[in-house]
């Protein structure tokens, strides 16, 4: 086995690697001793991509022998990011943000959601993994995306949104729905924390009819990313973030029954999960002693998830899986058509 394939195959079989949670520790570190790569791994439970990079961060500065500051645990609790304070008010937040959602359920009760998986299965299997470097790079898009208007998140979501319409027809939906993730720590009151998890998300979608304009559908994702962000500033999105709550408390057993449940009874779910985690570029600046080879920011989720990095203006851009759904076949032609599609809107 060539040493690209025995790299490809021990990181995903170190992604499918079991974790329980009473009895492991949420990190993994593993060593290629004949590629003299290390490999390092967290789970999403304790902290997420923001917590991911800051240790990514502090490594590199300790074996480049530079000084760490410790920091103390903070509190996990994400409530002061969803909530107002004073907090006696909650209920009367909780309502008026069940208020929006079901407004917005009924305004999109009609969409026909593109599913993408190639079966239906009703049970957890071993996730798959796709890594990609995009041929347009950050000097190319970015003066491209500020030219048209929209944020370069924008710019991604429409890219991800054509692509789906362009691999699957009107017989498997109408519509692209986007799970976006959301940083919460720019939207506490008062002390932000550092190292936790602290994330939360909303949909947007994309509809076929747009396809032949493609800066219409651009104005409709930028709409659309512009209220949620208004929403997470003035805390209105705390209806969902109580629903995910809701399981949580239930205990993982629960949850994922009501997962399964969702499966078996074809319940709607997003298109693809997407999350952008940005540059990365300080990472590589520690010193010359060690360097960061690769970085993967993936999770093993029931669904497509699909995040991007940036790093020395190259984009990074991975899709997890679960296998027994999606071919990898089928998950190299949805990233084709991606870069496809980021090209294609350089010329609008």
């Amino acid at each position: 086995m060539c040493i690209r394939d025995r790299y490809k195959d021990f990181r995903k079989n170190l992604l499918n690697e079991p974790f329980k949670l009473q009895y492991s520790l949420p990190i993994k570190i593993r060593f290629l001793p004949e590629e003299n790569i290390l490999f390092i791994s967290i789970h999403h439970i304790p902290c997420d991509g923001v917590g991911w990079v800051h240790m990514a961060s502090s490594l590199a500065k300790v074996l480049n022998e530079n000084k760490v500051t410790p920091i103390t645990v903070d509190d996990p609790s994400m409530v002061p990011g969803i909530f107002k304070s004073p907090y006696i008010t909650a209920p009367r937040q909780l309502f008026d943000s069940w208020r929006l959602h079901s407004a917005d359920k009924k305004e999109n009760s009609k969409d026909k959601i593109i599913n993408p998986a190639s079966k239906k299965i009703d049970f957890f299997g071993s996730a798959g993994m796709h890594q990609h470097y995009l041929k347009q790079n950050l000097s190319e898009l970015k003066p491209k995306a500020k030219e048209i208007g929209c944020s370069l998140n924008v710019y991604f979501l429409t890219a991800i949104a054509r692509a789906f319409f362009n691999l699957y027809d009107d017989s498997k939906g109408d519509t692209v729905a986007i799970r976006l993730s959301y940083d919460l720590r720019p939207y506490f009151e008062k002390e932000k924390p550092l190292f936790g998890n602290y994330v939360t998300t909303s949909i947007l979608r994309a509809h076929r009819q747009d396809m032949d304009k493609p800066d219409v559908m651009m104005k409709k994702i930028q709409d659309q990313l512009s209220e949620a962000l208004d929403r997470l500033n003035n805390k209105k999105l705390s209806y969902p973030w109580f629903i995910d709550k809701i399981f949580t408390f239930l205990g993982k057993k629960l949850y994922s029954q009501a997962i399964l449940l969702a499966k078996k009874k074809s319940i709607s779910q997003p298109t693809v999960h997407f999350s952008t985690v940005g540059s990365l570029d300080f990472l590589n600046k520690a010193g010359e002693k060690a360097k960061i080879k690769d970085v993967i920011a993936t999770v093993p989720t029931f669904g497509l998830f699909m995040t991007l990095i940036n790093i020395d203006g190259v984009f990074n851009i991975n899709i997890s899986y679960p296998s027994a759904e999606y071919q990898d076949e089928a998950i190299k032609s949805l990233i084709d058509k991606f870069e496809e599609e980021v090209g294609s809107l350089l010329t609008i």
